[in-house]
């Protein structure tokens, strides 16, 4: 499933799922943009990131996960190459999103970027690279200007 980045997150919030939706998200006040939903077929922006990066990204991917699904969604590139069955079952699917705090938005990311990130060298948009900081906040509180003041 591809979504341009920075885009308005559509996917699971509409009927039958917005009740749900809204009471899982944890902070509904702010608009949610979308990142990471690669697909091939679609251009996306390659580059390096720290190793510092990735691991404050598995800090939110583990603190705000959301909207985990019946189903799994694979990683269309490693299909693609052909990657062992093993390696498809512990690296690259998935059944659920996370979320990223940013300054008056909130990311929602699927739970594969991680994986996109560190494989197939996508490079998110500056923004949210700044977003994800050192990890999430300590706390489910919106801190006065993101995660950033939160210290």
């Amino acid at each position: 499933m591809h979504f341009a980045d920075l885009t308005p997150y559509s996917y699971l919030a509409k009927p039958p799922y917005a009740p749900e939706f809204v009471r899982t998200e944890p902070w509904p006040q702010f608009p949610l943009l979308n990142i990471g939903w690669l697909e091939p077929g679609y251009p996306y922006t390659q580059g390096l990131v720290s190793d510092a990066f990735i691991d404050a990204l598995m800090s939110w991917r583990d603190r705000y996960p959301v909207h985990e699904t019946r189903g799994f969604h694979q990683c269309g590139y490693c299909h693609k190459e052909g990657k062992s069955e093993a390696f498809a079952q512990e690296f690259r699917r998935a059944s659920k999103e996370f979320r990223i705090l940013g300054n008056g938005c909130v990311y929602a990311v699927p739970f594969l970027l991680p994986h996109y990130v560190s494989v197939h060298d996508y490079q998110p948009p500056s923004e949210f690279i700044m977003a994800v900081g050192t990890g999430p906040p300590s706390s489910r509180d919106v801190p006065p200007s993101g995660p950033a003041a939160a210290g």
